[in-house]
């Protein structure tokens, strides 16, 4: 058993290396912009690739006359100017500059423009789902989107583990799509998979890494969490149903234990590379849930008083860690929005059959 499961990861880890992002002989002629965000950005950009335009939402309480940008992602072998960290007025419309690898150069017009505090994460409702097919395996997985015609990892507002789910040749990966009064919702199982035993439903903000297999030591780092947001609600509220499975499984092994399902969204103030906490909103039960009820969660702003769980604390994750707690009246940057059918999934832990349904997330001000 141990030799084929070696063989296996062996082969995943063959088929899943990332390759550059096209088939082209040749210096390639791409200049795209894929992603763009400045400090103080309220919202997810807008980019126009036709028209070469690219619209940035700004915190109505953000000055625009000098910004810096924090991620410009650009096609693969090309370079931009300005730079990443240079600061602009997007109080006019800026030039960015991408010179291809083949030396072309493409001018992009940045216009940012200031949007109002109360801001709603698109397609909460969960309604707008995009099928994508894995090329390398030839297997389709679907995730949630406002935008179908988009396929660019880093500007994702929704993403799932899918992809790591269809490499263990789970077909559709395990979380899905389904019909409800005219619309959808999200279904979050977690499911038995080859070599890592249990693999669990999931579904947040932010993108899943085409670096395949997953790392056994460190199985969040194929996933960046959270997106831009500079907004602050009160509280957050959705509708949801739970069912724990019975088949428990603990760091990959059968086990005794009862699975709890996990909700929460946390507002991040990120300044140098470096995240401070803003917001926490946290559940984490065990319960079943059969029918559709409504939770309600308020956000609770700065430090976390003494007596609340300690997995709510900062996150101290490789690659997540948050160094301290912000100042309770700073806006944050970023919103991290986290579901997922077995709460310790990332360790390989949870019980088979667990299913998370969620629908019409709201962000209440």
């Amino acid at each position: 058993m141990k030799i084929f499961k070696l063989i296996t990861l062996g082969v995943l880890a063959v088929l899943m290396t990332s390759c550059i992002d096209w088939d082209y002989f040749g210096l390639s002629p791409k200049a795209e912009i894929l992603a763009f965000e400045v400090e103080g950005q309220s919202g997810t950009s807008t980019i126009d690739s036709l028209a070469r335009i690219i619209s940035v939402p700004v915190n109505e309480s953000v000055g625009l006359d000098s910004l810096k940008t924090t991620n410009i992602q650009t096609s693969s072998l090309s370079t931009v100017l300005p730079e990443v960290g240079q600061a602009a007025n997007f109080a006019d419309t800026i030039i960015y500059v991408v010179t291809a690898e083949d030396g072309s150069e493409v001018n992009w017009k940045v216009k940012a423009f200031r949007q109002t505090a109360e801001v709603q994460i698109e397609n909460s409702n969960f309604d707008s789902w995009y099928d994508q097919t894995l090329r390398w395996l030839g297997v389709n997985y679907t995730y949630p989107t406002p935008t179908p015609e988009s396929d660019v990892l880093t500007s994702r507002i929704w993403d799932t583990a899918n992809r790591g789910a269809v490499a263990s040749f789970v077909d559709g990966g395990n979380t899905t799509p389904v019909d409800r009064d005219g619309g959808k919702y999200a279904r979050l199982e977690s499911i038995s998979v080859p070599i890592y035993n249990i693999a669990a439903g999931s579904l947040f903000t932010g993108y899943f890494t085409d670096d395949m297999p997953p790392n056994a030591s460190n199985p969040r780092s194929n996933t960046h969490f959270g997106i831009s947001f500079g907004s602050r609600p009160i509280s957050i509220s959705l509708e949801y149903k739970y069912s724990p499975g019975t088949e428990y499984i603990e760091n990959q092994n059968p086990s005794t234990g009862e699975d709890e399902c996990e909700i929460y969204v946390l507002l991040q103030k990120r300044v140098d590379g470096q995240r401070y906490r803003v917001g926490t909103a946290w559940h984490r039960s065990k319960d079943t849930i059969s029918s559709w009820t409504t939770l309600n969660l308020d956000m609770q702003y700065g430090e976390l008083p003494a007596g609340y769980p300690s997995y709510m604390g900062l996150n101290q994750n490789p690659g997540e860690e948050e160094v301290d707690w912000a100042d309770p009246n700073d806006v944050p940057t970023h919103i991290l929005v986290v579901f997922s059918s077995s709460a310790l999934g990332d360790t390989f832990t949870g019980a088979v059959g667990s299913v998370l349904e969620i629908d019409n997330l709201q962000l209440n001000y």
